[in-house]
């Protein structure tokens, strides 16, 4: 066996430390990275559950109000003075962040219908989507999940259900 001199020897110290340091660098850089999207992406869906849940009593409050004061003042009833007045807020509300956007939809048997457009794309009345990945999440009230958007790229969703008490007429 040939014995390395300490030149050689000292030299590859050297390079398998630099190796090592190189390599836990790049592990240690990894997991942090890991571990802050993580984080970030957790505090998302926490901010997205509040956004929608503040809605969510929003929308129930007014149903409540005009249950009480609006149920004969207007044609079809407080649902319908209660649905023309967040229509009417949305269409002046232009979303939040670059994709950010509230949508309002409806359970009808095993269709969601959407009451509020998109606001990437103009729809004027209400159109029907057949998702059995969303109505599975709404059916077990999994609030905030991930799931392919019409743009097809993955987002963040966040659904909170409207207690029906409030949004029914209550005389």
């Amino acid at each position: 066996m040939q014995f390395l001199n300490k030149q050689t020897y000292r030299t590859r110290i050297v390079i398998f430390s630099s190796a090592i340091l190189t390599i836990s660098a790049f592990l240690l850089s990894a997991i942090t990275g890991w571990l802050l999207y993580t984080t970030a992406f957790e505090e998302e869906q926490e901010r997205l559950m509040e956004i929608a849940q503040t809605q969510a009593r929003l929308i129930e409050a007014v149903a409540r109000f005009d249950a009480k004061h609006s149920a004969e003042d207007v044609v079809g009833g407080a649902s319908v003075a209660t649905l023309s007045q967040i229509i009417d807020a949305h269409k002046h509300y232009e979303g939040f962040g670059e994709t950010g956007e509230f949508t309002l939809a409806r359970r009808e048997g095993d269709k969601i219908v959407f009451i509020l457009s998109h606001r990437h794309f103009n729809r004027e009345s209400p159109y029907i989507l057949d998702s059995e990945e969303i109505m599975n999440e709404i059916i077990t009230l999994i609030h905030c999940f991930s799931m392919k958007h019409y743009s097809k790229r993955r987002v963040q969703r966040a659904i909170e259900v409207l207690n029906e008490e409030s949004t029914e007429n209550q005389n």
